[in-house]
């Protein structure tokens, strides 16, 4: 599997994954990725809503997923919020099927 972003190997940092390129607003709190044209195994494209699918099914409690704190930097995904079916205004959208926007609590680079 292959995130929005994946880590070099040989220089470290962040390289493109899933995504082709990604931008960051100026006050350093709205991500927005563009995704490249992928399949999951069974030839059904890859889109940005899959990935908000899964964000949202990581921080469902019912989930207890251990790793739901990874997302907790995007915009709302408080305890309470997280007990609302509708996820309130969570902040992360599908703009098209290949682009994805995210915004953060506070800034922070992606790693």
């Amino acid at each position: 599997m292959v995130g929005l972003t994946t880590l070099d190997a040989h220089r470290g940092g962040r390289v493109p994954g899933i995504a082709t390129s990604w931008t960051t607003s100026a006050d350093g709190l709205t991500w927005t990725f563009k995704l490249r044209d992928a399949l999951w195994s069974d030839g059904t494209p890859i889109t940005a809503d899959d990935f908000v699918f899964s964000w949202r099914r990581i921080l469902d409690p019912k989930t207890a997923a251990n790793y739901a704190y990874f997302l907790y930097v995007i915009r709302m995904p408080s305890p309470l919020m997280l007990e609302d079916a509708a996820f309130g205004p969570w902040r992360a959208r599908a703009r098209c099927s290949l682009r994805l926007r995210s915004r953060s609590n506070i800034p922070r680079p992606i790693c």
